[in-house]
């Protein structure tokens, strides 16, 4: 069964909808390849939406091998758990509104993450930091086991209620991813090689 719903306009920049996960990643790199291509940037930029992400980031995995990327992004959403109806064990620190979530951990190169919050810092970007398990439930996942390992992150748009019928989004956090990878994009080809120094 599928809930019919609309897009709701709710109290300032905030939108209800289903499916919020799968549109506003889309949004955010499409946008994002505008930004690129408007800054004439010295890096080549895919933007790519994949298939099959929640039953094993099997489109990523062609992406990932058939683009051989030096850096992949992933763009999903995360849960804000800023709401009252959250029990204090399972809060966490991502709010909505809060901007960006840049998650460290698992598939989240350390090099692109540094990359990540460089942009943001650079160009006045408000980001949220939030920790990744062995695994981020993204195609980052599929990325960073690409190949020989492609230096991966996942970039969350911050949403409440995910996978229901009313899932909330808030557009200055979608804004800011768009911006944000516009901005990491243009940094990119001064930030490479992405390698570590251990």
């Amino acid at each position: 069964m599928t809930v019919d719903t609309r897009v709701r306009d709710l109290q300032g920049t905030r939108l209800a909808a289903r499916g919020m996960d799968n549109r506003v990643g889309t949004w955010a790199a499409a946008e994002a390849l505008r930004h690129a291509v408007e800054a004439d940037v010295d890096a080549t930029v895919y933007a790519v939406s994949t298939v099959q992400e929640e039953l094993g980031v099997q489109g990523a995995k062609m992406v990932g091998h058939d683009l051989n990327p030096d850096v992949a992004v992933a763009i999903d959403v995360t849960h804000a758990t800023d709401n009252p109806d959250v029990a204090g064990k399972r809060r966490s620190p991502v709010t909505l509104g809060g901007g960006p979530v840049v998650s460290r951990g698992s598939a989240n190169h350390p090099a692109v993450v540094a990359l990540a919050r460089d942009a943001a810092a650079d160009a006045d970007i408000e980001v949220q930091l939030q920790a990744a398990g062995i695994r981020t439930g993204t195609d980052a996942d599929a990325f960073y086991t690409s190949k020989s390992g492609i230096p991966s992150l996942n970039v969350g748009v911050p949403n409440r209620y995910m996978h229901t019928p009313v899932e909330v989004v808030d557009t200055d956090d979608v804004d800011a991813v768009a911006s944000l990878l516009g901005a990491m994009a243009e940094r990119a080809a001064d930030a490479g090689p992405f390698t570590v120094d251990i």
